[in-house]
């Protein structure tokens, strides 16, 4: 077997190369070690399922934390009013990540907020442009209750109305003629700086 510690007396050069080889040995080894403990550490973990209905009870138990936990979920989800909702409880508990997380919801996400309040306000207006007697007329044990969908989509303006009205819906086209009217009367919050593209979803109470 070869004796390393003769042949090194007798070449300092040798012996220098020698040293740096080990030296440069034990960094790759440390770097490699660190590297899969590196690996191990960024493995994702498996997903939580949150529990809604425990986070709403501790949220209303005025647990700031919960609010926060709500409104992220709800902010991925894209419902940015319930997002917007918990986030505002949250706040108002002095959960600062809620207050923090609150003034990131953007102003398109708000404002679309404001517009979904201003049609939910003149529901009850659209939902009467549906007449029952236009129907084929029934006797009352005939008429079987049914819920029908109105889907609205429309752009608004700069100056805040409403153009561009389209509706999907299998109700009767008088109630579209008439939703439409009432649509293009409201005066929309004004868009800053975006292109307002919106719509909305209305459930009525029909017969057949």
């Amino acid at each position: 077997m070869l004796d390393i510690s003769l042949l090194l007396k007798g070449n300092n050069f040798v012996n220098k190369v020698f040293f740096h080889f080990l030296i440069l040995n034990a960094l790759i080894f440390a770097i490699s070690c660190g590297t899969k403990e590196n690996k191990q550490q960024l493995t994702p973990h498996p997903k939580v399922k949150i529990d809604i209905p425990s986070l709403r009870k501790n949220c209303l138990n005025k647990d700031g934390l919960s609010c926060a936990k709500l409104g992220y979920h709800y902010n991925k989800s894209k419902n940015y009013k319930s997002a917007l909702k918990f986030y505002k409880i949250g706040c108002e508990l002095k959960d600062q990540s809620s207050c923090f997380n609150l003034r990131k919801i953007s102003p398109r996400e708000k404002y679309f907020l404001k517009v979904d309040s201003l049609m939910k306000f003149h529901s009850n207006n659209i939902t009467n442009c549906y007449q029952s007697r236009s129907m084929p007329s029934y006797s009352s044990m005939q008429l079987a209750e049914k819920w029908s969908k109105a889907e609205f989509n429309f752009t608004i303006t700069p100056k805040g109305f409403a153009e561009k009205v389209t509706i999907k819906t299998q109700l009767p086209g008088k109630f579209s003629d008439c939703a439409k009217n009432i649509i293009k009367s409201l005066r929309f919050p004004i868009p800053g700086g975006f292109v307002a593209t919106y719509s909305y979803i209305l459930t009525i109470k029909s017969t057949e």
